[in-house]
């Protein structure tokens, strides 16, 4: 299978042809002159007669030369636009930075449109005007000087509230625009908008001219800059969308630290159970409660995991997964390197989403085994000693106070502790230190 020919090729084929009919051109009117010169007057009238058709003809031939130069620059020029939106879609598909994409952007549009400079306005979502976002000139610079935008803004303004797009030859004799102070004042010539629009709302306009030069920009340029105005307005919708998604990515994961330094500070032990039925949290509380590690219950079944860790709750989690109610119950349990048995107090609940949907369930555990044993002690206290302590776990708290040391000796008390119980004696000594109280 033959290649198709270069554009390089077909120029000078072109080229060839023309040198051509130039050459046959002069051949012909060299004949006209010969023919002029001789004397038989009838080979001189049908030679004349001849060359002058001849020459007509090479005139239609130049003419569809001309035509054939002029719709293949034309082609070629559109090639050239083709490849330009081909590769700003692959820098926008393989870049989310929107300086790089936009600065892209715009030198493409003044190396095409051969605009002095391209302008990027994009609305302010708080006063709704259309604010300078990028400025490049021809010479692939930024400039950030606001001084230099002399630019129409009443052109702006009608592209961003119309949508449609303007483009003007020369601003200074077009009778939409010439009698504006900004045409008149900043000498404006050949003027190109065209609208941003993302989902039908305009986000902002792209601006380019020329100063210098008239005629510049014709109906195709503002075909192919709004085609580059569709492909930076998906750059910036893209990048914007990425931003926010960044800046929600952050919030999230400051939002997970948070809970996960609450969880981790929190003195009840937490755990909890995703839709799969796996343990999705277990806190450091409850790793020191239950003396197992994380790692052993991660991401376990929760059956298996209430296996190691030996709480019989399967029957209640389950009834949470089916009923969505809340239980609190405690159990007694055997914690590894503890002595005797571990009190726990377990408040399952479920998890739901903002629409009350369920998402799993959560258990909250408790070690009360201190809290029981002084319950127990606190039975064997006179009751107005109880009456005074009226706060268990406050009283076990170090406090500074003045106190009385009551002595007492009482005659024949070892006499008369040896034919007694212990739980007796204790009750008769009780009753009289609390009448000495």
């Amino acid at each position: 299978m033959n290649e198709q020919p270069s554009i390089t090729q077909i120029q000078t084929n072109i080229r060839q042809l023309r040198d051509l009919i130039d050459n046959l051109g002069s051949t012909v009117n060299q004949q006209h002159q010969t023919l002029i010169t001789t004397r038989a007057e009838i080979a001189q009238r049908a030679a004349a007669q001849s060359s002058d058709e001849l020459a007509r003809l090479l005139v239609h031939v130049r003419r569809n030369l001309e035509d054939l130069e002029r719709r293949f620059r034309d082609q070629q020029k559109e090639q050239e636009q083709l490849q330009a939106l081909q590769e700003i879609s692959r820098v926008i598909n393989s870049s989310l930075d929107l300086n790089e994409v936009l600065a892209f952007v715009m030198d493409s549009i003044i190396d095409l449109t051969k605009a002095e400079r391209a302008i990027l306005l994009l609305k302010d979502e708080e006063t709704g005007e259309q604010e300078v976002s990028l400025y490049r000139n021809v010479d692939r610079e930024t400039i950030e000087n606001s001084s230099s935008f002399e630019i129409s803004r009443s052109i702006v303004r009608t592209v961003a509230e119309t949508g449609e797009p303007v483009v003007t030859m020369n601003a200074q004799s077009d009778s939409r625009f010439a009698a504006q102070e900004s045409i008149i004042s900043y000498n404006l010539r050949s003027i190109l908008c065209v609208p941003l629009k993302i989902k039908d709302d305009i986000t902002g306009v792209i601006y380019a001219d020329n100063r210098i030069a008239a005629g510049v920009f014709g109906n195709p340029d503002r075909d192919l800059l709004a085609s580059f105005a569709n492909q930076a307005a998906v750059a910036i919708d893209n990048a914007r969308l990425f931003r926010q998604i960044q800046a929600n990515l952050i919030e999230i994961t400051e939002m997970r630290d948070l809970m996960d330094n609450v969880f981790a500070s929190i003195a009840s032990g937490v755990i909890t159970i995703n839709e799969q039925e796996r343990i999705a949290l277990y806190n450091r509380a409850a790793e020191r409660i239950l003396g197992f590690p994380e790692t052993a219950v991660m991401h376990q079944t929760y059956n298996t995991a209430m296996e190691t860790l030996g709480l019989p709750v399967e029957p209640l989690i389950q009834d949470v997964w089916s009923n969505g109610g809340a239980h609190n119950t405690e159990v007694d349990v055997a914690v590894k390197k503890r002595p005797g048995l571990t009190s726990l107090n377990l408040t399952l609940t479920p998890l739901r989403d903002y629409d009350q949907d369920m998402l799993g369930v959560a258990m909250v555990l408790d070690d009360v085994t201190e809290k029981k044993r002084l319950e127990s002690v606190r039975r064997y206290l006179p009751p107005a000693l109880v009456d005074q302590i009226r706060d268990l776990d406050a009283a076990q708290r170090p406090q500074r106070s003045i106190m009385s040391v009551l002595f007492a000796d009482v005659r024949g008390y070892s006499t008369f502790s040896e034919h007694l119980d212990p739980e007796n004696l204790i009750q008769i000594m009780n009753g009289y230190f609390t009448e000495f109280v």
